[in-house]
């Protein structure tokens, strides 16, 4: 597994449970109900074991392990040190190749306007899908006949 991602500077997925304590299935017997919640963090730290407080070498014991966190800047400003295993990796959208973009425009909803249809497995925000995708239905004025990913990924090329 490629951990390049890991360094300063590097802007990461940071994924996160929100519980909502007060609710009545909360209060009642059931489960306590969450919201998985997500957002994009630069690093600005080095990993280091939560207990010892020692640095550690980027290995894969080390990223699966929970007791190894990084501090992170969030983009309200602040920064808090964040278990590795919860970070993952953020791609820009021109970052991907030719056949990745082709993919992506496959797989997500054409036309949607909800940003949860736009989450996708290339590691890109699914805010700036839905932006590339709703720019591209715009540049073909909504022509089904130009909707295609070969023209999506042109698109992208040229913005």
């Amino acid at each position: 597994m490629d951990y390049d991602f890991i360094k300063k500077g590097a802007k990461v997925r940071y994924t996160w449970r929100e519980y909502d304590y007060y609710s009545a299935t909360a209060k009642g017997c059931g489960p306590i109900p969450y919201e998985e919640k997500s957002e994009i963090v630069t690093i600005v730290g080095t990993p280091r074991n939560k207990k010892t407080k020692k640095f550690v070498s980027l290995n894969e014991y080390w990223l699966d392990d929970e007791e190894t966190e990084i501090l992170c800047k969030f983009e309200k400003g602040f920064t808090e040190p964040i278990e590795l295993c919860k970070l993952s990796i953020y791609n820009e959208i021109k970052d991907l190749t030719d056949e990745q973009l082709y993919e992506l425009f496959n797989s997500v909803p054409v036309g949607s306007m909800y940003y949860d249809d736009f989450n996708n497995d290339f590691g890109v925000d699914n805010h700036q899908v839905l932006d590339f995708v709703d720019g591209f239905l715009e540049s073909i004025e909504y022509d089904d006949d130009l909707c295609r990913a070969c023209n999506f990924v042109d698109y992208v090329r040229e913005s």
